[in-house]
Formats: C-alpha cells, sequence, structure tokens
C-alpha cells in the first residue's frame, strides 16, 4: 500500500509550474484613419503544468512619441498530450488602448477589446519547441475617449470580428532559460485592417 501511494504522489504534479517571458516586440497596424507602427517591451506569466490546465497573462507597452500603447492579452489554457503532438484549446480576453492624440491638455484614446476563443498545436525536436496558435476574435467594445481638464467625451463605434493567427518558435538552454522568436496577424474578415507584430524574448521557468 505504501508503494502505491509512494507512486501517487511522484506521478501527480502537486505544485505548478511558473514562467516569466521578458522580451520586445514591433508591431504594424493599418486601417483606414488608424495607422501606426511602434516597438516596445513586453512581459508575460503563465502558470500550470505541462499537461491540463494553464493560465497566462501578457502586456506589451510602448511609448512612441510620447503617445501610450498599452496591449494586454490573458488567456486560458487546457493542453491535451498525443503521440507525436500536443493540442491546446483556449479562450480569454484582448484589450487595446492607444493615446492618439495630445493637443492643448487634451487626450485621446481608442479603446478596443476582443474575447479569442482558439485551438493550437505545439510539439518538441530535440532542444526546438514550435507552435502555432489560431483563433476567432469576438469583439466586445470599440470607444473613443477624449479627456481633458474639466469634461469627458466618448464615442462607441463598432468593433467588428477578427481572426488571429501567432507562430513561435522557442530554443530551450536548460529546463529553467528558453528564448523564442514570434510572429502574429490579426486581421478581420473583410481584410479591412490588420496587424504585424514581430517579438524575441527570454524566457525564464521555475
Amino acid at each position: 500500500m505504501k508503494k502505491i501511494i509512494s507512486s501517487l504522489l511522484l506521478s501527480t504534479p502537486i505544485f505548478a509550474n511558473h514562467s516569466v517571458d521578458i522580451g520586445g516586440f514591433y508591431s504594424s497596424h493599418h486601417e483606414k484613419g488608424y495607422s501606426y507602427d511602434v516597438g516596445g517591451i513586453s512581459l508575460k506569466y503563465e502558470i500550470g503544468n505541462s499537461k491540463g490546465l494553464k493560465a497566462g497573462g501578457k502586456i506589451s507597452i510602448s511609448n512612441d512619441s510620447d503617445l501610450l500603447l498599452v496591449q494586454s492579452n490573458s488567456q486560458i489554457l487546457y493542453y491535451i498530450p498525443l503521440k507525436a503532438i500536443e493540442i491546446f484549446p483556449f479562450f480569454g480576453a484582448r484589450s487595446h488602448t492607444h493615446e492618439v492624440m495630445k493637443d492643448y491638455g487634451l487626450i485621446g484614446t481608442i479603446n478596443r477589446v476582443w474575447g479569442p476563443c482558439g485551438v493550437g498545436v505545439t510539439s518538441k525536436f530535440g532542444n526546438f519547441i514550435p507552435e502555432i496558435r489560431a483563433a476567432y476574435l469576438f469583439p466586445l467594445a470599440h470607444t473613443y475617449i477624449e479627456t481633458g481638464h474639466v469634461d469627458l467625451y466618448g464615442l462607441k463605434y463598432k468593433l467588428t470580428p477578427m481572426y488571429w493567427i501567432e507562430a513561435k518558435c522557442e530554443y530551450k538552454f536548460s529546463d529553467k532559460v528558453a528564448a523564442a522568436l514570434c510572429a502574429d496577424w490579426e486581421q478581420d474578415f473583410h481584410q479591412r485592417q490588420r496587424t504585424i507584430t514581430g517579438e524575441a524574448y527570454i524566457s525564464l521557468k521555475f
């Protein structure tokens, strides 16, 4: 009986794994009336095990031209191991806040929020770990807000559904340290707007 209990304890992940990713990104967005090309830093935290449930959050910040851009992306994933690959359905929240105007004390800010729902695939080839994710972005909110000294002005706009594809390749230097290159493409189904982002980061696992 003691051997059975000991075996179960050893095979059951009691403590979750953690990882922190620190990197830099460059993002290019184009649509009618609103475009930008910015670079900045990103920080990501993830908790969970290699199998089963995992959750993570990421924030990207840029202050190009003294106009603040903050993007956040949180996801809940469930890893399902197969023979040669792992698949992981996921859902979460994705937000975009960008100052687009500063003039005589007024600040104009675009705010957008989506709800991503998709699936990813990953595998291992030695120390290389490629991964791809694809998601449908449910539109939740799109507003333009101007803040001034004494008053507040806002407009609500329609946000169209979009799709998002991300490809990543990670290289493990050890069980605790890895580096990765990542690229993603975000576009609406009518091809009126698109965002291309490239990123490089170091991942620390503990």
